[in-house]
């Protein structure tokens, strides 16, 4: 999936970003540096997972980089929720496509966006909406 360039220019500007770090014109989309707060939801299947503090750390339109406190493995899918300029949200769905330890309590998680999430109603469990996927 791949975020529309109206909602990225408004999710970098909700934030403190900087110019892309030196080599990433190596990537195949251009990612900005960012220190931005979001919460992280597991979609493990687990109703009853909770929301977890998380960092991005760099952001381009079709992924993240996180640091959170506890790996997520390779393909496994879990849902970030992005502050927007007018107070509300945006909720993503994803999948780790990568993880490192980068110290005792913190991972550094390659993220790849899958889809819009809508988040749960309390007392209904988790669930993914609207996943249109462009490769």
């Amino acid at each position: 999936m791949k975020i529309p360039p109206e909602i990225f220019q408004e999710l970098i500007s909700s934030g403190s970003f900087a110019s892309t770090p030196s080599g990433s014109e190596l990537r195949s989309v251009p990612r900005f540096v960012a220190s931005l707060a979001v919460l992280l939801i597991r979609l493990n299947g687990d109703k009853n997972a909770k929301p977890l503090p998380a960092t991005v750390k760099d952001i381009s339109t079709r992924g993240v980089g996180l640091e959170f406190s506890e790996p997520i493995h390779v393909s496994d899918p879990f849902a970030i929720r992005l502050p927007l300029r007018n107070g509300s949200f945006l909720w993503l769905h994803c999948v780790s496509m990568r993880w490192a330890p980068i110290s005792g309590k913190v991972c550094s998680i390659g993220v790849k966006f899958t889809g819009l999430f809508a988040p749960p109603k309390a007392g209904t469990g988790v669930v993914a909406v609207g996943a249109t996927v462009d490769r």
